[in-house]
């Protein structure tokens, strides 16, 4: 097997006279590997990848993330400590999914390999564990180990080891995650209706490529995604609210962004990540080329999805062809995204052909989703000026619309 980079740099520690970091760190990932992680769907079920898989791939991200030459950023002690903690992050999972992070972290206070870690290893190790989970604050957890800290003659900074560990995992949501074909084979739909979204979510996502470490303070995270047709009226629960796929997609994006902001408050300079964007594919049926869309930190959903192209927002919008939005849709009007509830059966409303017409229609249903977003206007022409409908109408639209 092909040894990663920072695999490869522990061996040569090694060889060079060095602790033999590389020789723990396997034994400790062919039995993690081999037993405890095909295991961890027992208490989890309907999970997307979370197996043995998962824990090679973010192995993989964290290389990628420390680039070729990971020693000028951390020690081989830390380097060591991250990839272990890596490999131990989600064994939590045998007993249970929620507060999994923590569970972890005690099985490892519980591991008694001493020929493995020692004490004061194993609880940096648990340090990392219990905060790769988004829910633990890493300063406050590290507040116990001194800014120079150290285990032995290794200098040991633990805040930057469990930022590391936080990220690498964070970055792991690429479409083998949620691989279509085990989808289908685990009746994930119907046994699980309540897993489809974060399934959906990963098979959108094509890539995810990382700038290597640089000197010059710009690095990029970009997201390659390409949505598709049944995604724009398909609807999700989140928190307790029924929104449009496209939107929770866009606040997992944002999530994650949020985590890249967190752990770069710990990385050295250089390993810091200055901006994430997103490359949009064009759906099937879309006229528009593949094109580059910025997140900004501070950006929120309706943020992001005002800078989608036209056709796009639209779609997301249920409004298409100058088609009436279906029910559970949003509908983008008035500076608000608003989700509208389904009609009670009824015979069908006639369909206007004219798109300035069709947003109105759905004012009689009531919004139980609605949030500013910017959409530019477009330019008043002579024609549109002359349709305008009557002052007192426009008004009474714009307050259904806004409520």
């Amino acid at each position: 097997m092909v040894r990663l980079n920072i695999e490869e740099i522990l061996h040569r520690y090694k060889v060079d006279g060095g602790r033999n970091f590389i020789d723990t760190y396997s034994v400790l990932k062919e039995r993690l590997l081999k037993v405890e992680y095909t295991q961890t769907v027992a208490e989890f079920p309907g999970a997307n990848s979370h197996g043995p898989d998962h824990i090679i791939r973010v192995l993989k991200k964290l290389d990628e993330i420390l680039g070729r030459n990971p020693l000028t950023y951390v020690n081989e002690f830390e380097l060591w400590t991250a990839m272990m903690a890596v490999l131990y992050h989600d064994v939590g999972l045998l007993q249970a999914r929620d507060h999994h992070a923590e569970i972890g972290a005690d099985l490892m206070l519980g591991e008694r390999n001493s020929y493995i870690f020692d004490r004061l290893e194993r609880e940096l190790i648990q340090t990392a564990i219990f905060s790769h989970s988004s829910h633990a604050d890493i300063r406050q957890k590290c507040k116990r180990y001194p800014p120079k800290h150290k285990i032995g003659d290794f200098p040991a900074n633990a805040m930057v080891i469990c930022a590391l560990v936080r990220l690498a995992d964070e970055l792991d949501e690429d479409y083998r995650r949620g691989d279509e074909d085990l989808f289908q084979k685990r009746e994930i739909a119907t046994k699980y209706p309540d897993s489809v979204k974060y399934w959906r979510f990963n098979q959108r996502i094509r890539a995810i490529y990382l700038d290597p470490p640089s000197t010059t303070n710009r690095r990029e995270v970009q997201f390659q995604v390409e949505f598709r047709p049944d995604d724009l009226a398909f609807l999700v629960e989140d928190n307790g609210t029924s929104i449009p796929f496209t939107l929770f997609a866009i606040k997992k994006l944002l999530k994650i962004n949020s985590e890249r902001l967190t752990c770069n408050a710990f990385f050295p300079e250089g390993l810091r990540f200055s901006h994430m964007t997103l490359w949009l594919v064009p759906p099937e049926g879309s006229s528009w080329d593949p094109r580059e869309i910025p997140l900004a930190d501070q950006d929120e959903a309706q943020d992001v999805l005002a800078r989608f192209p036209d056709d796009l927002r639209q779609m997301a919008s249920g409004v298409r062809d100058g088609k009436t939005p279906p029910p559970h849709s949003v509908a983008i009007n008035n500076g608000h995204v608003a989700l509208f509830a389904p009609e009670p059966a009824m015979p069908r409303r006639p369909k206007p052909t004219d798109r300035a017409q069709s947003l109105p229609q759905v004012s009689s249903d009531t919004p139980v989703f609605s949030v500013p977003v910017v959409v530019p206007s477009p330019p008043e022409t002579a024609d549109s000026k002359e349709q305008k409908p009557p002052a007192a109408e426009s008004e009474k639209k714009k307050s259904v619309m806004s409520r």
